[in-house]
Parts: C-alpha cells; structure tokens; sequence
C-alpha cells in the first residue's frame, strides 16, 4: 500500500535515450530517500501549514525532462534525471502538493488569486524548507528563482516570528501583491 519503491517512467523525449542514466539515478533515489524521510518531512509540512497529519500515498517517478513536478490530483512527484538534490527536490514538490490541497481555495476565495498567482505564490513559499527545522532532511538549502529571494527573506523574517500560518497568510499576501500585482 505504501512502498519506498520509486518507480520509474520513460517519457518520450527525443534528446534522451539512455536508459542507463535513469536507472542509476533511480538506484540513488532509493538510497537517499525512504519512509522515515518522507514521514518527517510531511509531519513538518503539516505542522507549517497547521493541517492535521496525512500521509498521502505518494509515487516517485524518474523522469528525462529537465524539471522536476507533481500532479497534485494524482499524488505524482516527479524528479528529474538531471536533479543534483534529491531529497531536497522530492521536499520541495511534496510541499507544493501540501500547500495547494489545503490553501489553493483560500487564496482564490478570500484574495481573489488566479492560478497564475497561486503558482507563483507556492514557489514563493518554499522558503520555509530552507528553515532551521528542515535542515536535519536537507543538506542543500533549496535554490529558488532569483525574482523572489527578496520577497522570501521578507517572509522568512516574519515567519520566525510568528509560526502561525494563517496569521502569516495575510501578511505574505500583502507582501507578494506589493511586489507582483
């Protein structure tokens, strides 16, 4: 029901035929990331985002194109035969999945975001995996893009005060929609 197993897939990509890179990465994955990892890892993502503790049953896939992702509907991470940080890329899009199962219609409620705001705001979030208390599962602290590290050292100050989500909610929207809208 809940295997460690991680699954790989071949996609069709006519830049990447070696079946060989795949399999070593899939054997690196397994190494690196098992139940215990992703119990705490989500036990932490639930304790941040105040949402009662449930293990998902996620599936890893190995993939050729150059980015990771997930289907938050299907409970997929996907990671990249190019990632240089597993367990640091496997937290980052369990989190994008936590996040937007238990916040997506908040934001579009009660601010009115698109879905174009609600993915730049999940990435502005992940500065939280960068935190103190992530750092006993992440050796490399989770490298963003460039346009919203100064919003994310903003949120992070704030953050640290407060560990509250919902009160820190509506700061960092206010927060983003000074600086995106």
């Amino acid at each position: 029901c809940h295997t460690r197993k991680i699954d790989e897939i071949f996609l069709s990509h006519k830049s990447f035929a070696n079946r060989d890179i795949i399999k070593t990465k899939l054997i690196e994955v397994n190494r690196l990331w098992n139940k215990n990892k992703e119990k705490r890892a989500i036990e932490l993502l639930c304790r941040d985002f105040e949402i009662p503790f449930k293990l998902y049953n996620l599936k890893y896939y190995i993939i050729s194109r150059p980015f990771a992702g997930y289907n938050r509907k299907k409970k997929h991470i996907y990671i990249s035969v190019y990632t240089r940080d597993i367990v640091t890329t496997i937290i980052h899009e369990i989190h994008h999945v936590y996040f937007y199962n238990k916040y997506a219609n908040l934001l579009k409620t009660r601010y009115n975001f698109t879905d174009k705001q609600i993915g730049e705001f999940k990435e502005v979030m992940i500065f939280m995996i960068n935190e103190r208390e992530y750092s006993e599962l992440i050796n490399i602290k989770d490298n963003t893009y460039k346009d919203i590290i100064p919003l994310q050292k903003k949120m992070s100050k704030i953050w640290k005060k407060r560990k509250c989500f919902i009160s820190f909610l509506d700061e960092a929207v206010i927060l983003y929609q000074d600086l995106f809208c």
